[in-house]
């Protein structure tokens, strides 16, 4: 019982102790829970949820097996004042650091978040993206920066048409 109580001792030493660096420990969990990832495309879904109205949080997760696995997060409230989208580049930043090199993230956000912005973050690290717009969005054609835009209802006439993506167009 010495040893039994010695090791609970220690135990509660740790427990007790708040000088944890959780999102260290929680990042290294999992990295090497992702490692057997297989080689090829995993899925991101950014979202922001609204919490109430004291806080919003927003979360990068990696989708697999139908669950999804959280691999970035930050909880703000307010406005940030134009910080946004560096908060957003720092969640693409962790998730980097914990994702394994044999896999190609492909980023999946809902409309609220769709922007031009978004798009150039995601692929300033040399991901994919997904993301869901409404109708009334401004494309312009990637092959000229001086066309005139066209809202996205004008180019697909039926939900799920991918002439869009085919043809190049761009967030206007």
């Amino acid at each position: 019982t010495t040893q039994a109580d010695s090791i609970e001792r220690r135990l509660r030493r740790i427990l007790a102790s708040t000088d944890w660096d959780v999102g260290a420990i929680y990042a290294a969990l999992a990295r090497v829970s992702l490692q057997r990832l297989p080689a090829g495309r995993c899925v991101l879904v950014l979202d922001d949820t609204q919490q109430t109205t004291h806080c919003t949080l927003s979360t990068l997760a990696l989708d697999y097996g139908g669950r999804a696995l959280p691999l970035a997060w930050c909880r703000w409230s307010g406005r940030l004042q134009g910080s946004y989208w560096s908060q957003i580049e720092r969640l693409f930043e962790q998730a980097e650091r914990i994702l394994p090199a044999q896999v190609q993230p492909v980023v999946l956000a809902d409309r609220g978040l769709a922007s031009p912005t978004l798009v150039r973050l995601i692929q300033r690290h040399g991901w994919d993206y997904l993301v869901r717009v409404q109708r009334d969005t401004t494309l312009r054609p990637r092959s000229s920066w001086r066309a005139p835009r066209v809202h996205l209802g004008e180019l697909v006439q039926q939900p799920g048409t991918a002439s869009v993506a085919r043809d190049g167009w761009v967030f206007g």
